[in-house]
């Protein structure tokens, strides 16, 4: 997961979303035909590149088509990149043939700072190229 948040953080243009509080919310939707089972939607907050695991937070989803989500007691003042990752291949890593939704404005994964509402994630398969995910 470490190599994709360098590749999003290095590789393309970050904005910043809203200011704020506590609290992220949105939807997340399944790739076409499929399903959020053992999907977990990740409010990573980037320290040297790489989502701190102690600062960062994490909420499962499991099932259906589309689910709401709701992440709170996230830190005032820090900006997240928002995600929903489905470990396709159980390998722990973010690679090719897991479904990854990234938010994003104008094609490039935007940070958001809390509170926001209708951060809104939309799964698709992840092949290894990030440019192709976010078109």
């Amino acid at each position: 997961m470490a190599v994709l948040l360098a590749m999003l953080t290095l590789g393309l243009l970050v904005t910043r979303a809203q200011t704020g509080a506590v609290m992220v919310s949105g939807n997340v939707f399944a790739v076409a035909g499929g399903n959020l089972q053992s999907v977990s939607v990740i409010a990573c907050l980037l320290e040297n590149d790489t989502c701190s695991d102690s600062r960062s937070v994490v909420q499962a989803i499991n099932g259906g088509s589309s689910a709401k989500y709701q992440l709170a007691d996230l830190e005032a003042g820090e900006s997240y990149l928002m995600l929903a990752w489905k470990d396709v291949n159980a390998s722990g890593e973010v690679d090719e043939g897991d479904e990854l939704g990234v938010y994003t404005q104008g094609g490039k994964p935007a940070l958001v700072a809390p509170p926001a509402t209708g951060i809104d994630l939309r799964m698709a398969k992840f092949n290894g190229d990030l440019d192709a995910l976010l078109a």
